[in-house]
């Protein structure tokens, strides 16, 4: 083990669990590493997005590998060092997924995050530290997996609210806010998307604030969709 301190499942599994370089140890952290850092890349294939389970798979062993040569090689405080490199390396891979839509959305970030985070997992695991990686472990995929649904009970409460919003003619913007000033809404502010010019409608993304109106994002929407001028709209 790389560290004094043994950890305390690693203790409860005996000596062989945390020898630096045993054969039955290098073989528990290479499965366990590729089972948890697989798992939450499941969760993230599941969703559809960029990094998926061989992304995740290869993090997390990748890390935990780096961790268990570097105490192979030198039993020093040299794999702090060492983890610091490969936390901000996989930081790098992570920035790679993150991008903006033609809405003006930013996607990527959570699966940047998780990245991160399964990183950090594999060098628990590389560094014979079980008790964390499995504890973290379960709070990142209760995180990916349950978070989502507090997130949108919590969208739907707010009173600021992010719209797209096609129109069928740039003079219909102006309509668009007097109706919606005129029903107490605020706007906020009001962007052109040009990466529709050509198209023969006339996108717009708009903040607004619901104020004392009593509609939230799902009303406000359905609100927009009656009028005849709007093509499409959705909340983002």
């Amino acid at each position: 083990m790389i560290f004094d301190t043994i950890d305390p499942l690693a203790k409860a599994l005996g000596e062989w669990s945390y020898e630096t370089a045993g054969i039955y140890s290098i073989i528990l952290r290479i499965l366990l590493a590729t089972i948890l850092g697989g798992l939450i890349g499941l969760e993230r294939s599941f969703r559809r997005h960029p990094a998926g389970f061989r992304t995740y798979t290869l993090v997390s062993l990748g890390s935990a590998m780096c961790m268990m040569i570097n105490g192979i090689l030198s039993e020093s405080s040299d794999g702090v060092r060492l983890a610091a490199g490969i936390i901000t390396g996989v930081g790098f891979l992570g920035a790679g997924v993150i991008y903006v839509t033609t809405r003006s959305q930013v996607r990527g970030i959570t699966t940047a995050a998780s990245l991160w985070v399964t990183c950090a997992t594999g060098i628990a695991i590389g560094s014979s530290c079980y008790s964390i990686a499995l504890i973290s472990f379960v709070v990142v995929i209760l995180t990916l997996t349950i978070m989502p649904y507090v997130e949108v009970l919590v969208d739907n409460k707010t009173k600021e609210v992010d719209i797209h919003v096609e129109l069928q003619s740039r003079p219909d913007l102006k309509t668009l806010i007097t109706f919606l000033r005129d029903n107490g809404f605020m706007i906020r502010n009001v962007n052109y998307d040009s990466a529709y010019a050509g198209t023969g409608l006339s996108v717009y993304s708009l903040s607004i604030n619901c104020g004392k109106t009593g509609y939230r994002m799902k009303e406000l929407v359905e609100l927009m969709k009656k009028e005849p001028y709007v093509s499409y709209v959705e909340a983002i």
